[in-house]
């Protein structure tokens, strides 16, 4: 049992805190004790209590008249995984033993862990044993444990004593801190908590979204005396002056004010809150509290509020150091600018934005006038001493020189950029300034250390502290100076998500596979930043260039890549390091997170042992992120490696006459391929390198490069230029390629940088190959009237390029299906392991980086691009890339290969398995492990000639690169065809003649076994067949047809979810369920002989399921997919030793059947490719509004009478710019297309805070009847998004079309699905459809968009039987004119008149009123407004009355009465709500108001003639008179807004819907209308 001193030095002289919010902590102050503690044996060890950390300056005292020895025990040590001695004799070794005690006795001391730790030695102070002491200075770093030990039984008595807590925060130095939240309901006080004496300086801010006030009231003894009960208010506002109820602060016109009360200065903010925003309010006390204080908030609405707060301790007189001292404030800072994601951050580390800033303190020590004279800083980087053509990090060759150098890059300091960063002093007290760093936004980014020099004083008399502190830049993507800046779901995608999908697979068979990207684990952040180490500083402020450098040093620091040969897991490549347990290597495929491939690289200090383009692309998007950078992994199938860079693949042939067989040739002139898939990266970031200038060179507007950026960490092929590598030597490295401007065929060079001139800027030109190449066969013959331009006999097949290979598969096209992961989660059907289906996180971006097929890729941009080939082993010749007329446009190849003289045609080819996607297992004895072929040829001639058609088959075994591994097998046919004729050449390749290149543990019994079991990542990736044809009367090559089939290693047991789940993430095989039937114990009589691996004849028949299947080599298909059997023992595994006689069963026997050949296209199977449909992209991002902006850029502003750019004095790339800002940065992206035009054209265009809210908004209400609106839906001509209510038709109420699923089953009366609107529901005033944007604008019809959701399509509902009605319907009209007064409007809110944002704050008047209304926005006219001359100051009257004069067109009434109803319905309606909703720019103004007062005046509508809205008309003289009894001063009215949304064309209510007047809904769209 602990004794006292436990106790007592961890509660003892805490000052006593309430239990209602504020934590005051334990007090700085020192302490002492006392106690006694009994030792009855001798030899007995007695726990006397623990020292907790944090204490300073302890003594600890024994005293007994017998041998009594204190000890004492650190309570953990690593290297004891317990206690460890500190104090203790013991004679032996070990954790036992301490550092003091073991000497002769006599007083000695050590320093351990940072505690100057002393001991008066086992004999005792003066030689008395028994009476002994140990001294700690300095802080209690560690927990440790005293204990005594007696050498003769007695009591011990023990005295304890620590000092004043001398951290920087008890010294008064730096501020303590805190933080709560709560709640308090309308009309009510909630307590915040108490103030206690002694805490100097405290600050106290109070954060709400509602109108909450502080209240503070004085609670010591003489207020109480005063004030019974509740004490003196000090901050209270109540308009009953008596001293008890209202508050010395709070009763003026709610701005700042202070006052001092009991010696103490008290600021207040206010209660109409920090910049006017109500619920946004401070407590300032300037001095020391002393008297008890009672914080409470009261609600003038219901709400959550947030209480931060910070204050200093006062210490005694001394203990105020003299010296001075930095204090970096690493925790503050990292709050402060959103960078405490980051888990892991050491405590001497700042973190911070650039466009940002980060604080520090410097103390001067006490009575020290400090001056920023006294104080030096600076700010340095390390950057790589030298710059290596190879690896950085040894400068020899020697394999084993290279195999013990430490991952370590020689470096030198270098400044940081002046001009990049600023500093500020702030005094915050004589002796204590406040340093603020702030970066600008385009600030070199990565790690970097600031140093502080302060001097105090001269001669010898000089104090000087020195310190250091790590720092680290990034990107901020929040912010709208940097260039990587982006909107809110990019940000919470691009940026902050942590789990991740990356597409692999093959075109037409292909899944997502997880990737844990942990970008806020801080030291996953140090690997990001040290991947720039290189680079010289100034160049980290450009993402250009840093993530150039990231693709260069991933694979050159990170990632050692391996494709194909060899062993994964065993020996060791050139510069590489022998796999071992201490350096273990790891296929590819095993990755599954950033954080173990990085911790990984740090322990063996060199690159891991092996990557892949996948895993390039997930560590790269670890390192964008961590960095700031908006990054994702983006896969393209079919993605080309074209090595000559003239955007084709050049395939070479011969054609052997005696076969017809198509050769490819060796040493061909190109090392050309097409991977089956690759996979890159994007990071968005704007080039503002490609200005107006460099834009208009290539036909584009400023901002061409701006968005997403292509860029690859793979080694594939070396290109020139970016920064801190050798300017004239190539390395591996790629982009950044915009995205812009590949869909445009654009390969620039960089207008600012030393590009390479042949990739382009940077890289487009290699990036447009992989995603559009041609492909270009190049065929050898005889035939000199077929040569083309070489003149070596060799012509280009088809005489043109091809969309894909020229056998007419789409699927097989370059660039197809560009895939990343939608933005938001994964689902549950994705994230499983077996059976896992990603197809609904798919994002299909293919459409972003090129048009609709058949596009092609077009012409090489850049003039010296003509490659030479050799093709004839010695004279040199020239490939011109023009390919006629028509250049590189694609030739899309029909089904029918037919040849030119004989008409002989090759037909589609028909394989089995069937399906062109179903991979071909690797499995021994399975019936998918082989494949077979059918070639059709036909003869359809009506003459007498017969043809002879060679055949010719040949499977390579590929690695996922489309590599070949080897040739495993050829076979050759050869057929007679008659004229009608058709014949089939038929094939078979079985497992047993590729086997030897995907070996697993099953091989162990098959003959010729020579090779171990392969990593899935050894083993072949793919089998590619080449079907061929050749007339041998004609000599005509009849094409070469590709087929290919993935290598399918099935994972244990997967096959009993219903398939076959696939290793190394190569997809998944559906078996068909006639398959399936055989092998399943539910469809066999039963028996425990069934399907139990051995194959018993009398249960193989029908009758018995054929013994489930146990009489054929595939027995254990249904329960096992590696072929064990039931009980797991190989030994007793008999169907490898099965015969052909023994299996029985049809569907195995004579498998493959005869309708297997029919063969189906992946496009008759998966329909036809993105690429082609020019569909893909569901999840809309900025590039669908990018598509939107550039139409109306190069259509609508080109204009010069409708010009809406020169109407605002602006250039039109300034224009297009704020377009882009208007319409595409909003927090979220538009829902589709139709969101994006109906918010270009019914928003105010290009003002600065009305940004079209597009974006889709979770539904939260219900209707009147508990349904939800529709997320989209139309009625007539108007759309309205974001589960908003509308009002569409001349009903004067809102309501929405509902969700069918919310309010029960269809009715019979074929009624739509829709109800009432709650008030609180969110409104629009309504977007017009799609449909009428097209009908206007047809040009658009080719962007990609989605459909809305019509009326008709929604499902009845039966909670009410009422019929939408007739928007036909004509309804009379009346005008009116009326005016409203609002109270509480803040007048300091209102802008100045005859300024755009005043005409802005008018019009948000006017679109409440209609809204209200239920009316159109051109119905309704502001005459004139006007304000109360005298302001009152009362609380709830925020600023003062303004009277608002209106004219309205309204429905005419029988018995009139129109204007009394509408006022009536503008003040229970609410209509400050309304305005507040149409309203962005003016929230601030209606935050407190209401209408209190309104008047009529009615007419007819013959009488209309006042009421132009310039305000001096007639209508204004009508409502002089009130206005001057009144006493208002009148608002100048600048004149007539102008309406930039389309008019009432569109249907605008009680005049029934109008016909669409294309042109003049143009001209008023662009401002040209007659006002």
């Amino acid at each position: 049992m602990f004794s006292p001193l436990l106790v007592s030095m961890l509660l003892a002289n805490l000052l006593a805190g309430v239990d209602a919010g504020f934590d005051w902590g334990d007090g700085c102050g020192g302490g002492s004790g006392v106690f006694t503690q009994n030792l009855p044996t001798a030899g007995e060890q007695a726990v006397i209590g623990e020292i907790a950390t944090g204490k300073w300056n302890l003594l600890i005292k024994l005293e007994s008249s017998k041998d009594v020895d204190v000890q004492l025990f650190d309570k953990y040590d690593e290297s004891c995984s317990g206690e460890k001695a500190i104090i203790a004799y013991n004679e032996k070794k070990g954790c036992g033993k301490g550092t003091l005690g073991n000497n002769d006795g006599s007083k000695e001391s050590t320093v351990y862990k940072g505690m100057h730790i002393s001991y008066s030695g086992y004999y005792g102070v003066d030689g008395k044993m028994g009476f002994e002491y140990i001294r700690l200075e300095g802080e209690v770093t560690s927990p440790l444990i005293m204990k005594a030990f007696a050498f003769e039984a007695g009591d011990a008595k023990v005295s304890y004593e620590w000092g004043y807590t001398r951290t920087a925060t008890c010294l008064g130095i730096l501020p303590l801190t805190g933080s709560m939240s709560s709640s308090v309901v309308k009309d009510n006080t909630v307590e915040i908590g108490e103030i206690i004496v002694g805490k100097k300086d405290l600050k106290i801010t109070l954060t709400a979204e509602a109108d909450v006030d502080v209240t503070l009231y004085d609670k010591g003894v003489n207020s109480l005396d005063v004030c019974p009960g509740t004490g003196k208010p000090i901050i209270q506002y109540s308009e009953d002056k008596d001293q008890c109820k209202q508050g010395a602060l709070g009763n003026n016109d709610g701005t700042e004010e202070s006052v001092v009360y009991n010696a103490v200065t008290y600021g207040y903010s206010g209660y109409d809150g920090v910049g006017g925003k109500k619920g946004n309010e401070w407590v300032q006390l300037t001095g020391v509290t002393n008297t008890p204080l009672l914080m409470s908030a009261f609600g003038y609405q219901s709400g959550s509020f947030t209480v931060d707060y910070e204050y200093y301790e006062v210490p005694p007189a001394g203990e105020v150091p003299t010296d001075p001292s930095v204090h970096w404030l690493a925790a503050k800072n990292n709050k402060l600018v959103g960078t405490d994601l980051f888990t892991g951050i050491p405590a001497d580390y700042n973190i911070v934005r650039r466009g940002s800033s980060f604080e520090f303190l410097i103390f001067g020590g006490a009575g020290v006038a400090l001056s920023k004279d006294h104080v030096q800083i600076a700010i340095s980087g390390e950057v790589a001493a030298e710059t290596y053509a190879g690896d950085p990090r040894v400068t020899t060759d020697d394999l084993e020189a290279r195999k013990t150098a430490e991952f370590k890059i020689a470096t030198k300091t270098e400044a940081y950029p002046a001009d990049a960063y600023s500093v500020e002093f702030e005094n915050e007290a004589e002796n204590r300034f406040l340093v603020k760093v702030s970066f600008t936004s385009s600030a070199p980014v990565g790690e970097f250390k600031i140093s502080a020099t302060v001097t105090i004083g001269e001669g010898k008399g000089t104090k000087t502290a020195q310190a250091e502190q790590n720092f680290i830049v990034l990107f901020d993507p929040t912010n709208s100076e940097d260039v990587v800046y982006t909107t809110k779901s990019n940000r919470n995608e691009y940026i902050d998500n942590t789990e991740g999908l990356v597409w692999q697979g093959l075109s037409d068979n292909n899944n997502g596979f997880s990737w844990s990207f942990n970008q806020w684990d801080f030291a996953n952040l140090q690997i990001a930043y040290d991947r720039l180490v290189r680079m010289p500083v100034a160049d980290r402020g450009d993402p250009v260039l840093v993530s150039r450098h990231i693709t260069y040093s991933v694979g050159e620091d990170i990632c050692y890549g391996k494709w194909g040969e060899g062993s994964y897991t065993t020996g060791r490549p050139y510069g590489g390091y022998t796999c071992s347990a201490n350096k273990p290597c790891t296929t590819p495929d095993d990755w599954r997170d950033s954080t173990s491939l990085f911790a990984t690289h740090r322990s063996i200090g060199r690159k891991v042992q092996y990557c892949q383009c996948f895993v390039y692309a997930a560590i790269t998007t670890s390192i964008g992120r961590s960095l700031g950078i908006p990054t994702r992994p983006v896969t393209t199938f079919q993605s080309a490696h074209d090595t000559d860079k003239n955007r084709a693949i050049e395939k070479f042939y011969t054609i052997d006459p005696a076969n017809g067989e198509f050769v490819p040739l060796d040493g061909a002139p190109t090392g050309d391929s097409v991977w089956s898939f690759h996979v890159w990266n994007e990071m968005y970031f704007d080039r503002p390198e490609f200005d107006f200038a460099a834009c208009k060179s290539m036909g584009q507007r400023k901002g061409c490069a701006d968005g997403w950026q292509a860029v690859d960490a793979t080694p594939q092929e070396t290109s020139k230029g970016g920064s801190g590598l050798d300017p004239d030597t190539a390395y591996y490295q790629m982009g950044p390629a915009s995205i812009k401007l590949l869909l445009k065929n654009k390969d620039p060079i960089c207008p600012l940088y030393n590009s390479d001139t042949i990739y382009g800027c940077f890289d487009n030109e290699f990036v447009l190959s992989e995603v559009n190449s041609d492909v270009h066969m190049w065929v050898k013959t005889d035939d000199a009237a077929k040569e083309y331009s070489t003149g070596l006999g060799y012509m280009l097949y088809g005489e043109t390029g091809w969309e894909s290979d020229a056998w007419g598969d789409k699927y097989n096209t370059i660039g197809l299906q560009i895939s990343t992961k939608k933005k938001g989660g994964i689902s549950a059907e994705c994230s499983r392991e077996d059976n896992k289906d990603c197809s609904k996180e798919l994002d299909d971006v293919t459409k972003y980086y090129k048009k609709k097929e058949d596009s092609g890729p077009g012409l090489p941009t850049i003039a010296n691009k003509a490659i030479k080939y050799d093709l004839d082993g010695g004279a040199t010749d020239y490939y011109k890339p023009d390919l006629g007329a028509e250049g590189h446009r694609r030739h899309l190849r029909q089904n029918e290969r037919r040849t030119e003289a004989s008409g002989v045609i090759m037909k589609d080819i028909g394989t089995a398995p069937g399906a062109a996607n179903l991979p071909v297992v690797n499995e021994h004895g399975h019936f998918f492990s082989d494949v077979y072929v059918d070639a059709p040829f036909e003869n359809p001639s009506a003459g007498t000639q017969t043809y002879t058609v060679k055949c010719g088959f040949v499977v390579y075994a590929t690695d996922y690169s489309e590599t070949h591994v080897t040739k495993v097998y050829s076979d050759h046919a050869e057929l007679s065809l008659a004229p009608g004729d058709t014949k089939s050449c038929e094939f078979v390749v079985g497992r047993s003649e590729w086997w030897k290149n995907a070996t697993t543990a099953m091989d162990k019994w098959h003959a010729g076994y020579v090779t171990p079991q392969m990593d899935t990542n050894q083993m072949a990736y793919a089998l590619k067949m080449e079907i061929t044809g050749y007339v041998v009367e004609t000599q005509e090559p009849l094409n070469v047809v590709e087929r290919r089939k993935v290598i399918c290693t099935p994972t244990a047991g997967s096959t009993r979810s219903g398939g076959i789940t696939c290793e190394g993430h190569r997809g998944r095989i559906t078996v068909n369920d006639d398959f399936m039937d055989h092998f399943g114990d539910t469809s066999c009589p039963g028996g425990g002989t069934i399907n139990n691996g051995k194959c018993n004849p009398e249960n193989n028949d029908a009758a018995h399921c054929y013994d489930g299947g146990d009489c054929c080599k595939v027995s254990c298909l249904a329960e096992w997919g590696n072929m064990f059997d039931l009980d797991g023992k190989q030994d007793d595994w008999e169907c490898d030793e099965l015969t052909d006689d023994l299996c029985l069963d049809p569907a195995i026997k004579d498998y493959p059947a005869t309708s297997d050949y029919d063969y189906q296209t992946s496009e008759q199977i998966l329909g036809e490719p993105t690429s082609f449909s020019g569909l893909g992209a569901e999840d809309f991002g900025e590039s669908i509004c990018y598509e939107v902006v550039d139409y109306f850029n190069e259509t609508l502003w080109t204009d010069a009478t409708n010009n809406k750019c020169k109407t605002l004095g602006k250039d039109s790339d300034e224009c297009a710019t704020e377009l882009k800002n208007l319409l595409c940065f909003d927090d979220v992206y538009p829902t589709g297309l139709s969101d994006c035009l109906s918010a270009l054209v019914n928003n105010t265009f290009l003002t600065k805070d009305n940004k079209p809210r597009c974006a889709t908004a979770s539904p939260t209400y219900t209707t009147k009847q508990g349904c939800a609106c529709k997320e989209s839906w139309e009625y007539g001509l108007l759309n309205y998004t974001m589960a908003s209510c509308g009002v569409p038709d001349e009903d004067t109420k809102y309501w929405c079309i509902v969700e069918g699923s919310t309010c029960g089953d269809a009715s019979t009366d074929g009624s739509y699905n829709w109800d009432y609107c709650n008030d609180n529901q969110p409104r629009q005033s309504g977007k017009f459809s799609e449909e009428v944007v097209l009908e206007l604008f047809p040009e658009i019809n080719n962007l990609n968009r989605s459909a809305s959701t019509a009326v008709t399509e929604a499902k009845p509902m039966t909670v009410t039987n009422v019929i939408m009605p007739d928007p036909a319907v004509v309804v009379e009209t009346v005008m009116i004119d009326a005016s409203l007064t609002f109270s509480g409007v803040d007048t300091n809110a209102i802008p100045g008149e005859n300024t755009p944002e005043y005409e802005e704050f008018k019009t948000d008047i006017k679109k409440g009123i209609a809204m209200t209304l239920g009316i159109d926005e051109d119905k309704v006219t502001i005459i004139v407004m006007a304000l109360v001359s005298e302001r009152r100051n009362a609380r709830g009257l925020a600023a003062g009355n303004l009277k608002v004069v209106f004219e309205a067109e309204v429905a005419k009434q029988d018995g009139g009465g129109e204007a009394e109803a509408a006022v009536e319905k503008l003040k229970t309606e609410n209509v400050v709500e309304d305005i507040k909703a149409a309203s962005f720019a003016n929230d601030a103004a209606w935050a407190g108001a209401s209408v209190v007062a309104d008047s009529v005046k009615a007419e007819t509508d013959e009488d209309e003639s006042g009421g132009d809205g310039d305000g001096d008309g007639e209508e204004v003289g009508y409502w002089e008179q009130d206005l001057v009894e009144e006493d208002y001063i009148v608002l100048g009215v600048a004149g007539a807004l102008i309406l930039l949304a389309f008019v009432c064309g569109f249907g605008c209510g009680k005049g029934g819907k109008k016909d669409v007047d294309k042109e003049g809904l143009v001209n008023a769209k662009m401002g040209n209308s007659a006002l």
